[in-house]
């Protein structure tokens, strides 16, 4: 009967441990301070018949501005010393496609339906199995601009199937050009088109014109442009050939060797998929800490220089724009991304470095900037910036006027993974079905799931959101 005892041995500790957990959090909890929830609207004053310059930093993680003019962004520090910096603003999807259709729209993802090709990776090969093109039934931010007198112009990849101008993002777009923003490397196709010339387009415009200027500076691989000898080496090919390649060839993936530049591009981009596959298989699993730290450590500092690279690049572009009168120049990312923090890099999931994202508004009226700390997504941006310059808000809209107020609540879908936050508690559902649950403010990191917790008050605040993520997706579905 030894062996009963060792099981109640067993259970008591656990039973232990659980308790200590819970009355440890208990704890911080009750020492936390109350914050009252932002009720007040962004208030941004009438421009009525602005300009309108609506930037998209792909990838852009919400913590990589750091606001310090002499920092290592200082023109995202100068953009946002005259504008309404949203710091609470939330993507409603992890990747390009359906996110960037939810900025255009004010549709979340899960009702436009426009997802993207869905991408089946067998070593280098790719199988896309389509996806439906915009309804003709909803109506774009160009389409909307454009329908009112605006001069409309797109400026972003000409050829990227993520962003593929048949699936509706060029409706309502005059013109399309290549993206102002230059990135060495063959992963977009075609010539940058020059800021100079971009100069001359702004002084030339004599009617109010929307101009959507797209970046991928800041997406893997993360390749830069300049003469600075980071730029050009940031990425050793030796060095991610031994630390990825001789694990992937041990998955049971095919991978050809990786010779010409064209196949090391497709080798680099891949690598969050890749490595999203490995550490999910224990055989793959990468088990000695100091590879995961250099791939981590590799990867992170690639990232921080892209980041100074687009901060370089908006720096000869916001010159251009201060010279130009009434415009609203607004900056957004559609998603962040993770790297290593949940043991994956790209972006895949919900986790906060993923769904958090940057947002700043520049209005010509307001001599400095400030902050908005209500909580905001995407979707809602459509509807604040009609708003502000005096035209309705059309019936199909999912957001929020946030002149008006915050939304309550920000949620996200994408793939079968969801997510609802409250800004203080948040659910998310993960690429398993199973769900998370996180208190944001003990917890911004996210390393403590109370998914399964029994104090009250945290089995409250989860049934609360549970009811409010359910409710929103079977709006969706209306």
């Amino acid at each position: 009967m030894k062996w009963m005892g060792s099981i109640f041995i067993a259970v008591t500790v656990a039973l232990l441990a659980l308790t200590h957990r819970e009355l440890g959090w208990q704890l911080r909890h009750f020492n936390l301070p109350r914050v009252q929830p932002v009720t007040e609207g962004l208030n941004l004053p009438p421009c009525p018949g602005c300009n309108l310059v609506l930037i998209s930093a792909d990838t852009l993680r919400a913590d990589a501005i750091d606001g310090n003019p002499s920092g290592a962004t200082p023109n995202l520090a100068r953009l946002a010393a005259k504008s309404v910096r949203l710091t609470r603003a939330y993507t409603n999807a992890f990747y390009t496609t359906p996110s960037h259709m939810t900025l255009f729209t004010s549709l979340y993802p899960n009702r436009h339906h426009v997802t993207g090709s869905e991408i089946h990776i067998t070593g280098f090969e790719r199988t896309d199995t389509g996806t439906p093109a915009l309804s003709p039934s909803y109506k774009t931010m160009a389409e909307i601009l454009r329908g009112v007198g605006y001069r409309t112009h797109w400026f972003g990849p000409l050829s990227l199937k993520h962003l593929s101008l048949e699936l509706g993002f060029s409706r309502g777009f005059e013109k399309q050009s290549p993206t102002l923003f230059a990135r060495p490397g063959r992963f977009i196709e075609g010539q940058e088109f020059e800021v100079e010339n971009y100069g001359r387009e702004l002084a030339a415009t004599g009617v109010p014109f929307f101009h959507f200027l797209h970046s991928y500076i800041t997406h893997l691989p993360y390749f830069t442009a300049g003469e600075d000898s980071r730029l050009q080496a940031m990425f050793d090919r030796d060095r991610l050939q031994r630390l990825y390649y001789k694990r992937l060839q041990q998955a049971p993936l095919p991978m050809p060797p990786v010779h010409d530049a064209d196949r090391f591009d497709v080798f680099l981009h891949s690598l969050g998929q890749f490595q999203l596959r490995l550490m999910e298989g224990a055989r793959e699993r990468l088990t000695e800490k100091t590879e995961r730290e250099e791939q981590a450590n590799l990867l992170k500092r690639g990232y921080a220089v892209a980041v100074e690279e687009l901060d370089r690049q908006l720096g000869a572009l916001l010159d251009r724009l201060e010279k130009t009168e009434r415009t609203l120049v607004v900056l957004v990312s559609d998603h962040g991304e993770e790297i290593f923090e949940h043991g994956r890099a790209s972006h895949s999931t919900f986790y906060e470095h993923t769904a958090r994202i940057p947002m700043m508004i520049r209005h010509p009226d307001m001599s400095e900037g400030k902050t908005y700390d209500g909580l905001v997504s995407l979707v809602d941006l459509l509807p604040t910036l009609l708003s502000t310059l005096g035209y309705p808000i059309p019936e199909q809209s999912q957001g929020r006027d946030l002149n008006q107020g915050p939304a309550p609540f920000a949620f996200g879908f994408a793939l079968g993974s969801a997510f609802a936050t409250d800004g203080e508690w948040k659910l998310l559902r993960n690429a398993r079905g199973q769900d998370e649950f996180y208190h944001l403010r003990l917890d911004p990191q996210e390393q403590d799931d109370l998914v399964n917790s029994w104090w009250p008050p945290i089995r409250r605040a989860r049934e609360h959101m549970r009811e409010a993520r359910s409710r929103w997706e079977r709006e969706q579905t209306l």
